[in-house]
């Protein structure tokens, strides 16, 4: 089963795509585990990213590795 047809949204393709250029991880080696919705539009999502667990976030449309902090500007 596809990451897509797991029920993360539509949205899928482009975190998936976001951690495979951030980890130099092939895109078929990541997988969404899990989705959080949270406060004010922010999402963490749980992936496996060859192997290792990764938290992103989705702020927005922006979706960033959670461990290396908010890349908007204060």
């Amino acid at each position: 089963m596809g990451c897509a047809s797991m029920g993360f949204g539509t949205d899928t393709p482009k975190l998936v795509g976001t951690a495979s250029f951030d980890h130099g991880c092939p895109k078929e080696r990541v997988q969404v585990v899990s989705e959080e919705p949270g406060s004010m539009g922010v999402t963490m999502y749980v992936l496996d990213v060859c192997g290792v667990k990764k938290k992103y976030k989705r702020a927005g449309t922006l979706y960033y590795d959670a461990e290396k902090g908010d890349p908007m500007p204060k």
